[in-house]
């Protein structure tokens, strides 16, 4: 073997070496704390990376002027594929329910079909993400939290797609004295597949979180039907004059 080609092997062993050694030191990190990231128009967000996770978690908190029927009801009303394409854009190319509104667990199912593009390419096979959405509300706080979590085995899989399977997101509605809500949005999603979770790690994650709840929400939130939503399962403490909060 000649001295070129030695010294390109050589080459080549040695960034390979330092990309795992990279890759290795980088799953093994994390505090499994959340950390402030970005703070800009009254949206703070934060990312939380833990030991052996390849992949960030990401939270956003900030208050809204809204009633917390409002803000469920934008999550688990009028499911579709209008519906998904109005939170996610084009990229949501499919939509199938699973489960309808379940009143006794106040639960249901839907399955959202994906195209992540790159490079205006369609580099990846679609994906396929059920999840199951559940409200509770705690009875002393009234804090109300709609848990949406993945459900990749409530039918079989299709050769179509890859099924995202890790999915545990969650938004957290606690009232405030003046009547409006904090809001915590909490999100540990991976794309599946051979997705290159770097992209979510370093860039789309802590920006992409800033402007979905900062523009794209607000556009969500600004119909009337939900505006107008009541639920008896959701007890609103600013209409009720004898409930302070604190």
């Amino acid at each position: 073997m000649g001295k070129i080609k030695k010294y390109a092997l050589y080459s080549f062993a040695a960034i390979v070496g330092v990309i795992l050694t990279a890759q290795l030191i980088w799953l093994a990190s994390g505090t499994g704390e959340w950390e402030l990231k970005k703070d800009q128009g009254g949206i703070k967000v934060y990312t939380m990376k833990k030991p052996w996770k390849n992949l960030v978690a990401f939270r956003a908190v900030y208050n809204l002027d809204y009633s917390m029927s409002h803000m469920v009801a934008a999550l688990v009303d009028d499911h579709s594929l209008i519906n998904c394409q109005e939170w996610y854009g084009k990229s949501c190319v499919g939509f199938e329910p699973i489960k309808p509104w379940d009143t006794e667990s106040l639960s249901d199912v839907n399955m959202w079909v994906f195209n992540f593009r790159m490079f205006g390419k369609d580099i990846f096979k679609l994906r396929e993400m059920i999840i199951e959405s559940t409200v509770t509300q705690d009875k002393d706080t009234y804090v109300t939290t709609v848990h949406v979590k993945g459900a990749p085995d409530a039918i079989p899989e299709n050769d179509c797609c890859v099924r995202v399977r890790n999915i545990d997101n969650s938004w957290t509605y606690t009232p405030l004295p003046d009547g409006g809500i904090e809001v915590d949005f909490k999100q540990d999603w991976d794309r599946g597949g051979l997705f290159p979770d770097f992209i979510l790690n370093f860039g789309l994650g802590v920006e992409g979180t800033h402007a979905f709840v900062s523009k794209r929400l607000n556009k969500l939130l600004d119909n009337e039907k939900y505006k107008t939503a009541r639920f008896d399962f959701i007890h609103e403490p600013y209409l009720d004059a004898t409930v302070k909060v604190d």
